[in-house]
């Protein structure tokens, strides 16, 4: 199911590849989510822990993940709905996100410009700490 096919937003379970992750906003084509890791990864300093009731209430399969608090990029195309997690869940991976990205324009003050391709299949160059934390 195509992105543009379907109302995925904020807050949504998305299956992406081979990776469960939470939608926590949309970029023209692309989807910007926080993928769940299994416990048994090594920790970040940014992870959000998610109880098995409210991995079970978003539809997840697994009772033994946590949220990582960093952004990726996937194309919406490439997404398959799943669930949705509480407001709660939400909560805690946006103070997650904010925490992560000012910890990372602090370790790096002049992040280098990024860049993404168009629709045309041309790159569109922006300059921005924030956004170039995006994976």
């Amino acid at each position: 199911m195509s992105l543009f096919d379907s109302d995925i937003s904020e807050g949504d379970v998305i299956f992406s590849g081979w990776q469960y992750m939470v939608v926590v906003g949309r970029e023209g084509e692309f989807v910007l989510a926080s993928p769940f890791v299994t416990t048994s990864e090594p920790r970040h300093r940014r992870d959000v822990g998610v109880s098995w009731t409210e991995l079970s209430e978003a539809g997840l399969p697994h009772p033994d993940m946590r949220l990582r608090g960093v952004l990726c990029r996937r194309r919406g195309r490439a997404v398959t709905p799943v669930g949705v997690v509480g407001e709660a869940v939400l909560a805690r991976l946006r103070l997650a996100l904010d925490a992560e990205m000012a910890a990372r324009a602090r370790e790096v003050p002049h992040a280098p410009v990024w860049s993404v391709r168009d629709g045309s299949g041309g790159p569109v160059k922006r300059r921005g700490a924030v956004r170039s934390m995006v994976f």
